[in-house]
């Protein structure tokens, strides 16, 4: 075998065989054999003295060292005379009643001491696993249990270093013959558990091959053990001195036992030592008659052969049983050939027939006295059993005696069981007196406890219906009024306390109802509170998801055992560096899967065979770092060369195993699994159905009859994304998904013998193979993981305004000639009168001039005369001047700046008046007027209108907030003969946010490609109105009277709004944000006006001139930002690893 095959079955056979052949180990050196315990007769002088450690041994509750050794002192090594050997026997008796009452695992933790002790690591290694990984096992067992891995491990790594050169120390004692020293360190390598490389595995494999085969040629084993020792109880004839005579013919094996398994924990049953001590007996006893019958000694060996039917008849085997009949025959008949002078023959089998007889009446009279005394002593039991093996022994010893001493032992025995029947009888009715005596004092004293007892119990009631009454638990404590009652049913003080507990259970009640009712009310705010905050996450998961994760598990229809699931995990992950098969055998190719995996796996020759497939069908494969499972599909693929998929080979997972079989094999293990597949029914329709934000769409909406549409309302209810598909052509499409996708061709829709699906109420039941299903139900899940996405689209309309308005002005009027006769003639009707009195807004000197308080002069002497009475008008004619009017010398460059400046915010600032402002007038000679304004106003504003929508991937969605505004859009005149009016219609105009946004996620789930069209509106208050007016023609009256003309007026309302839209088509990566468009809008106003000259000289301008400045910044910024949720990723975000979990706790 060379060093890269896999293991055969035939190899680990022969590697067992080696192991338990061995009777010898290695010292801890790996040199020399070394005696182990029970393994060597060197051990112990004497077989008495093996006996005696047999025995402390048992005296200490060694019972697996004591069994060990005295498995080893009834084997062929020893030759134990008869006393010896049945106190072996009895021992080993002992030894399995010991075992039986010990616990398994303190068995278990004996047989790994004792297997460390010989350095059978592998079994120490086993045994004390089993008490480790033991649940029911105490403290103590698995504490040193644990103790017996750590020596285990400790010896070998002091033994794994050495391995190289045991394996050569081998190799060198077969070339030179030695060929017992090489299996014997064969044997400890072996033993050890340690793990070979590969070279040193295929090297003690072959050497082990070699060994056996050279045993089974010698037909014996080296070291003094047979070589068939995989079949135990093999008896072989012990080597005799040469004869005259021919070799007389061998007798016939016990029949072979099935070979052993290797050494299992306790726990799986003790073993039966009392079989093996038989078979050991058995073989014994056979061996010695063989040699007697050999030897001429024809009376002993009927004496064997006899007891050996008599007493073995179960282990014979047919072959056996016959060669055992035809011997008793031959020393029967050699023994009649025999008689001499002496007797020869038949006077020793007189002799022992006689001394049978002895030994049989010692052991029946010994049964009869002691079931006598037994019986005296009232065991009848005991004195039943003891007549038992009385008649047991004379059953058995019949042929001894006579037919009328039998007839005799019988009546005795008969006698003596009469004599224990009326024994019995007497006892049974002395008891039953007894029994109906104790009854009947029994039952006084059960009246008379019962009655104190009763009394005794009200009280103590009472005492506890105190003590529940001060703890407030009155419906415990009139349950136990009621026991009270039941007690009592007159008892006072029972019949008031259940009253007056009625009466507190029920003010208990309302007043726990009460503090039920304050308690809820008390939630229901925090609730109310808390519905107040505003969600941090685009997805947030409640505080008790963890807990419904785990009530409810991972949602899968199917799922494997744990079992397969982990051997299809093993086959998935496990990888090996190199799979290098040169024209490999099948068979080989498979094993060296199963032992690199360590996995079982099950191989169907006969249906591989079916399909052409055979063992020695050569494969080859070379490739680098593969898992198990691409090993194991290229193999199988390549042996596979038919077109039928029924006639190729395949594999799946079983109950943990691997199976490889046909197609045709592994397609009739199906099973039906239900398939909830409605949440993929559910289609996906785009929503496109928003109202559109402008005066146009506001118009069309409009109606008449004195009212309008709102366009909020749906359209006749119309479905938007088109009408919905029935659902079986959704059912269908998806089936047709599932049978096109996986194993195409082993449905029976599509020709093939092994799936089947049907449908009901929204549900699959397929019936399929398991690999099938798992591939049916990735499939699924994966439908579900694209179906689920979704998307959170975020636009925002940033708008910054800002303003800034600045303002310096003078305004200095002069007027000259204060003092002239034209202001004192002006004084003398007004005294309140001033030069600038005589100048108009625009500058102009009047003709006339009024004042305060109207007065006249009718005669023109300058004089006034009395006051005009209220309503008259009149004014005073201004004089002619002496000299000069007065001059006024006007500054109007303030008012013209403030008139040039028409920007929005220029005018909001004036329309609140100056900043400061300073006014006054100086007057004497000469009148100055002075007015002196500053204002500087700056403000800055954003707004953000930010609407969000969340929609599935593929999907169009639409979201508006929006407020509607009713206004007059139109009238109707309604005309009548001498009257009109006018019907209003009435319009709606929107303003709010508008968006309508479809979207889906790139392949790589980062960018998110989007159409979108979205809106802003705002309206503009007040509306402007305009007024319409209709005329109604004069007519006649009845009785000749006349109806006058008249007009109807009524008006119209102009909406005025400003609309911010966009609608474009773009990529944006998964939560970025992109700048969609947007607007800039900057003005700047500066005003400057003054005198001409006046207004150039320096420090002197500034009374001559006057300027203002105002600046206006818009900027509008249209922003998107989509956000990709992937149920999976928001899940590990709010509860990290909780899925997988979740999936570990299925996976069992």
């Amino acid at each position: 075998m060379s060093k890269s095959e896999p293991l055969s079955a035939r190899t680990l056979v022969t590697a067992a065989g080696l192991l338990i052949a061995v009777p010898v180990s290695v010292s801890p050196a790996w040199g020399e054999p070394e005696a182990r315990v029970g393994g060597e007769k060197a051990r112990w002088s004497t077989a008495s003295a093996a006996l005696k450690e047999a025995s402390d041994l048992l005296a200490v509750s060694k019972v697996v060292r004591a069994k060990a050794v005295l498995v080893e002192l009834t084997g062929e090594s020893w030759s134990l005379s008869d006393a010896e050997r049945r106190e072996a026997l009895s021992l080993l008796k002992a030894v399995e009643e010991r075992s039986r009452g010990m616990g398994r695992y303190e068995v278990s933790l004996q047989k790994a001491e004792l297997g460390l002790e010989t350095r059978d690591l592998r079994e120490a290694e086993s045994h004390a696993k089993a008490v480790a990984h033991a649940k029911a096992a105490s403290v103590d067992e698995r504490r040193r249990a644990d103790e017996v891995l750590a020596k285990v491990d400790a010896a070998r790594q002091e033994l794994s270093p050495k391995v190289a050169s045991a394996v050569r120390s081998a190799i060198n004692a077969y070339d030179s013959g030695e060929y017992e020293r090489s299996k014997a360190i064969l044997d400890v390598v072996l033993r050890s558990g340690i793990e070979l490389a590969s070279d040193q595995r295929g090297l003690v494999d072959d050497y082990a091959q070699r060994i056996v085969e050279i045993e089974q040629s010698r037909g014996r084993a080296f070291g003094g053990a047979a070589a068939g020792m995989l079949q135990p109880g093999v008896i072989r004839k012990r080597e005799d001195a040469p004869a005259k005579e021919p070799e007389p013919e061998t007798f016939p094996a016990l029949a072979a036992a099935p070979a052993q398994p290797a050494a299992a924990p306790a726990a799986a049953g003790q073993p039966d030592v009392v079989a093996d001590a038989r078979k050991a007996a058995s073989a014994e006893v056979l061996q010695r008659a063989e040699e007697s019958f050999n030897a001429k000694r024809f009376s002993e060996a009927l004496a064997g052969y006899e007891r050996a039917k008599r007493e073995f008849a179960d282990l014979l085997s047919p072959e056996q049983a016959l060669t055992v009949d035809q011997r008793i025959a031959a020393s029967r008949l050699e023994l009649r050939r025999d008689v001499g002078p002496e007797g020869g023959a038949l006077d020793q089998f007189k002799g022992d027939v006689s001394q049978r007889k002895q030994q049989f009446l010692a052991e029946f009279r010994n049964y009869l006295a002691n079931a006598a005394a037994a019986r005296e002593a009232g065991d009848v039991d005991n004195a039943t059993r003891l007549l038992a093996e009385a008649s047991l022994v004379l059953a058995k010893n019949g042929d001894v005696c006579t037919e009328q001493e039998r007839s005799d032992f019988r009546r005795q025995v008969s006698e003596a069981q009469a004599d224990v029947a009326k024994t019995r009888d007497a006892i049974a009715a002395s008891e039953a007196s007894e029994r109906e005596r104790a009854l009947r004092t029994q039952a006084e004293e059960v009246r008379l406890r019962g009655s104190q007892e009763r009394a005794q119990k009200i009280r103590e009631n009472i005492d506890r219906v105190r003590a529940l009454q001060r703890e407030r638990k009155y419906g415990e404590a009139l349950q136990v009024v009621n026991q009270i009652l039941f007690l009592d049913p007159l008892n006072p003080t029972g019949l008031l306390l259940r009253d007056v507990l009625s009466d507190m259970q029920t003010y208990a009640a309302y007043n726990q109802k009460m503090d039920r009712l304050s308690r809820d009310l008390a939630q229901t705010t925090i609730d109310n509170l808390d519905a107040l905050i505003p969600p941090k996450n685009i997805v947030d998961y409640p505080a008790e998801w963890p807990n419904i994760t785990e009530l409810r598990g991972e949602p899968v229809a199917f799922q494997e055992t744990p079992e397969n699931r982990q051997m299809i995990a093993r086959l998935s992950t496990q990888r090996i560096p190199k799979a290098d098969f040169p024209e490999v055998p099948l068979e080989a190719a498979l094993a060296y899967v199963q032992r690199v995996g360590n996995v079982n796996m099950d191989v169907d020759w006969a249906s591989l065979e079916s399909v052409g497939i055979q063992k020695d069908t050569t494969v080859s494969l070379n490739i680098t770092n593969p898992t198990l499972k691409v090993v194991l599909d290229r193999v199988l693929d390549k042996v596979s060369t038919s077109t039928d998929i029924n006639s190729r080979a395949g594999w799946t997972v079983n109950d943990g195993v691997l199976q490889v079989a046909s197609e045709e094999m592994l397609r009739r293990n199906t099973i039906m699994v239900i398939y909830d597949i409605r949440d993929l029914l559910l289609e996906i329709r785009d929503k496109t159905n928003a109202p559109t934000f402008d005066l146009n769409s506001a118009f069309q909406s409009g109606g008449g009859g004195g009212g309008g549409q709102s366009p909020f309302q749906n359209q006749g209810q119309q479905d938007q994304g088109g009408p919905q598909r029935p659902l079986e052509d959704r059912i269908r499409d998806l089936r047709t998904i599932i049978t096109e996708q996986v194993d195409r061709d082993g449905w029976q829709d599509n020709g093939g013998n092994t799936g089947t699906i049907q449908v009901w109420q929204g549900n699959l039941i397929i019936r399929n193979t398991p690999r099938n299903h798992r591939e049916i139900e990735g499939l699924l899940s994966q439908l579900r993981k694209v179906r689920n996405l979704q998307i959170n689209v975020e636009a925002r309309f940033l708008l910054v305004n800002q303003d800034f308005f600045e303002q310096i002005g003078f305004d200095v009027d002069v007027y000259l000639n204060a003092r002239g006769n034209q202001v004192r003639f002006l004084r003398g009707f007004d005294y309140a009168s001033m030069p600038s009195d005589f100048f108009d807004d625009q500058g102009r000197l009047r003709r006339t001039v009024g004042s305060g308080t109207p007065v006249i002069d009718t005669d023109g002497d300058g004089i006034p005369d009395s006051p005009i009475p209220p309503g008259a008008g009149g004014g005073i004619g201004v004089v002619p001047p002496e000299n000069f009017t007065p001059v006024g010398i006007i500054n109007r460059s303030l008012g013209i700046t403030s008139g040039l400046m028409n920007s929005s915010f220029a005018n909001e600032i004036r329309a609140a008046g100056p900043a400061l402002g300073i006014s006054g007038t100086f007057l004497d000679d000469i009148q100055v007027d002075f007015l002196v304004e500053a204002t500087q106003a700056d403000r800055r504003s954003v707004t953000v209108t930010a609407p969000r929508l969340t929609f599935t991937n593929g999907q169009f969605a639409n979201m508006y907030v929006a407020t509607q505004v009713a206004y007059v859009s139109d009238l109707t005149p309604q005309v009548s003969e001498g009257s009109a009016a006018f019907d209003a219609q009435i319009g709606y105009a929107n303003e709010g946010v508008r968006l309508v946004v479809g979207g889906t996620i790139s392949s790589d789930r980062r960018y998110v490609t989007l159409d979108v069209e979205t809106q802003v509106s705002q309206l503009k208050r007040p509306f402007r109105v305009r007024e319409i007016n209709a005329v109604v023609a004069g007519a006649g009256g009845g009785g000749g009277g006349i109806i006058q003309s008249g007009s109807v007026g009524s008006f119209v309302e102009l909406p005025e709004t400003t609309v911010q839209s966009v609608s474009t088509i773009v990529t944006v990566p998964d939560q970025g944000t992109l700048l969609l468009g947007g607007q800039r809008v900057a003005s700047e106003v500066e005003v400057e006006s003054g005198v001409p000259v006046l207004s150039k000289i320096p420090i002197l301008n500034r009374f001559f001139s006057n300027r203002a400045l105002s600046k206006e910044d818009r900027t509008l910024m249209m922003l998107i930002k989509p956000t990709v949720l992937i149920q999976d990723e928001q899940e590990d975000r709010a509860y990290p690893g909780l899925r997988d979990a979740v999936r570990a706790g299925i996976g069992g």
